[in-house]
Order: C-alpha cells, then sequence, then structure tokens
C-alpha cells in the first residue's frame, strides 16, 4: 500500500504562448535536474489550448539527461479501435489538440534496474464538448524516473498559456506495530502460552 502523496515537482509556462516544452528540472524548488525518486508516481499534465491538430508527447529521464530508449504504448480514443506504435518519446495525450485538457499518468513501479509501465488518461473538453484517450505504455529506462518532459509533437508546437505539469510521488506504507497497551497480554487459545506486549518495540514477548 502506497504512503501519503508528496509534491515532488511543479512547473508551469505562466502566461507565456511561446513556450514549446515543459521540463520539470525547471522547478527551482530542488537542486538540479532531479525531483527525489519514489516507488510510486502520479503525473498531472495540464495544457491550455493553443495550436490545433497537435498531440501531445512526453520523454522520462534522470540527472544524465532525458532518455531517449523506445516507448511502446496502445491507446484508444473515446472507446473506440486500439492503435499501436514505439518511437523515441511516448504519444502520452490526446491527438488533434484543441481544447483544454488534462492528463494523468501512474507510474505504479517505479524501480531501479526495471522497465517502467504506465497506463494513462486523457480528457480534453470544450465548447460543451469532451473527449477521452486511454493510453498504456512502457519506457525502457532503467533508472528511476526523476525527470519528465512534455510538449506537442515534442517541440514543434507552443504550448498554451498556465499550462503545467505537477508530479505527485509516494513510498510503501511501512508496517505499523499494534495500538496496543504497554504490557497487554495474549494467550493463545492451544498451548495456553502468554505473550506480553512490548509497546516501544512493538514486539510479543513469551512469558515464563
Amino acid at each position: 500500500m502506497a504512503s501519503s502523496w508528496q509534491r515532488l515537482a511543479y512547473v508551469t509556462n505562466g502566461s507565456s504562448t511561446s513556450t514549446t516544452m515543459l521540463d520539470t528540472a525547471n522547478d527551482s524548488s530542488f537542486s538540479g535536474d532531479d525531483f527525489t525518486a519514489k516507488k510510486h508516481l502520479r503525473i498531472l499534465v495540464q495544457l491550455r489550448p493553443s495550436s490545433s491538430g497537435a498531440n501531445l508527447t512526453g520523454r522520462f529521464g534522470n540527472s544524465s539527461g532525458i532518455n531517449s530508449e523506445t516507448y511502446y504504448w496502445r491507446y484508444n480514443s473515446n472507446g473506440g479501435s486500439d492503435a499501436t506504435g514505439n518511437s523515441s518519446y511516448s504519444r502520452v495525450g490526446g491527438h488533434s489538440y484543441n481544447d483544454n485538457g488534462l492528463y494523468i499518468i501512474n507510474v505504479p513501479a517505479n524501480i531501479d534496474g526495471e522497465d517502467k509501465l504506465c497506463f494513462s488518461h486523457w480528457l480534453q473538453g470544450g465548447s460543451g464538448t469532451a473527449s477521452r484517450v486511454e493510453i498504456s505504455f512502457r519506457s525502457q529506462i532503467s533508472a528511476p524516473i526523476t525527470r519528465m518532459q512534455v510538449s506537442l509533437e515534442f517541440g514543434s508546437t507552443d504550448l498554451g498559456a498556465y499550462s503545467s505539469i505537477l508530479v505527485l510521488g509516494a513510498d510503501d506504507q511501512e508496517d505499523a506495530p499494534p495500538n496496543l497497551p504497554n504490557g497487554s497480554v495474549f494467550i493463545t487459545s492451544d498451548t495456553n502460552v502468554h505473550y506480553m506486549f512490548n509497546s516501544s518495540a512493538g514486539t510479543w514477548n513469551e512469558v515464563a
């Protein structure tokens, strides 16, 4: 089970309408290019409309740079037939980007030495309409993900004002000792052995 979610990185282009890419390395709240590595990641990308007809793309990376290994992806739009592909970036959002959009990427296991299996949802809407894209993809980056870039067709089209990336992370929740008073006694029903609880150590000790 994941522990509480923590904010790891946040970047926005503010009011700029001439930004081609968002990069979490530009978050000034931490030093260097990397946010803190966590076992579980949830990445929220908010996009505002700028140019139409572009596709949202993204890549993961770490302190050694943005990873350019192959991404393999499968997606469908509004529940239609699946399409597949692979490239040096992941097609992570809706096609023919025209309206406000929210893209949510889930990385259940951000583990060192393993490919990253991701599932995600894209919701786009405007002028009384809404559409969705469901995407699953595999990144061959082996190091833990500590950086992300997103753009429209990877740098060929400007992002709209107030687009942003928010990265949330969590580790596995540690087992907590029972919340019992010190000196609590437990007696086994089959052998009649007595155990006393040590609250400071979180252990049961047999009573002679």
